[in-house]
């Protein structure tokens, strides 16, 4: 009868208040990040996608402010296509996409660095009150936009979890962060993941998984890289026995891109 009533005035915006409208948060559950995939350990969340109707199990998803689940790439096309940046389901506006968010995150970061002279652990000991906020904003939005699967934010959370700025130091969460990077190609990633199995932070010490990243990251141009790779060709590390060309062939790569450490190498070779 009140639907019937208010028919042409709108029976929605005569008997519900906005907050009445907008659907109820959904019960607290966790979130398994590694697999990118909800687990709340009932029956109740959503089972599909409400964009493309497919299973949420069937990809990446993002969880919105109004905790509605949707796939990552839906998100992703509906910020680039939609008329309205908003939830589909509630209207709600959608959060800043990745890049903005790892951009925002950037200046804030060396704002900090600014203020402190570096990025030095040390001079990370004794941070000030408004620079405690500012950190733990950059690592709210990093981690934002490396849950979708952006990978300079994956590295940069590595980086941050690496040295401990603005956070306890961390290696095994930094080696979290650099490994989402490191298998989705990112060059600086893999360097930074094959410093960490060599050093044995955050891992096992592994000097043939060492080379096997420097050597991905090496393929890609990284100098630092091919000097890693030619130098355990060159030493007997992580390899079954010296190999004096490839240790030439690596040397010669990065002193192409002039890599003093490499050259001289080059040379004394020669």
């Amino acid at each position: 009868a009140c639907q019937k009533h208010h028919w042409k005035n709108g029976h929605k915006e005569q008997c519900f208040t906005p907050e009445e409208r907008r659907p109820q948060p959904l019960a607290s559950r966790k979130v398994d990040h590694s697999r990118g995939a909800e687990d709340d350990g009932s029956d109740s969340g959503e089972k599909e996608c409400s964009v493309c109707l497919n299973s949420l199990s069937n990809g990446a998803v993002c969880s919105l402010p109004c905790k509605h689940v949707l796939h990552q790439e839906c998100v992703k096309q509906l910020r680039k296509h939609g008329v309205q940046k908003v939830c589909p389901l509630c209207r709600t506006a959608l959060p800043d996409g990745p890049e903005k968010l790892f951009e925002g995150a950037t200046r804030m970061y060396v704002a900090v660095i600014r203020q402190l002279g570096g990025i030095d652990p040390a001079l990370w000991q004794s941070l000030t009150v408004s620079q405690e906020q500012k950190m733990a904003m950059v690592i709210d939005m990093c981690t934002s936009a490396a849950m979708e699967s952006h990978v300079r934010a994956q590295l940069q959370l590595g980086n941050i979890y690496h040295d401990g700025h603005g956070v306890v130091q961390d290696f095994q969460k930094a080696v979290q962060w650099l490994r989402k990077a490191a298998d989705q190609g990112y060059l600086d990633a893999q360097y930074n993941l094959g410093i960490m199995y060599l050093s044995g932070k955050g891992v096992a010490q592994d000097h043939k998984k060492a080379v096997r990243w420097f050597q991905k990251a090496a393929e890609q141009g990284h100098a630092d890289a091919q000097f890693n790779v030619g130098h355990m060709h060159n030493s007997d590390q992580g390899i079954i026995q010296d190999d004096y060309k490839k240790a030439l062939h690596w040397y010669r790569k990065a002193a192409d891109h002039e890599h003093a450490d490499a050259q001289y190498n080059l040379g004394v070779m020669y």
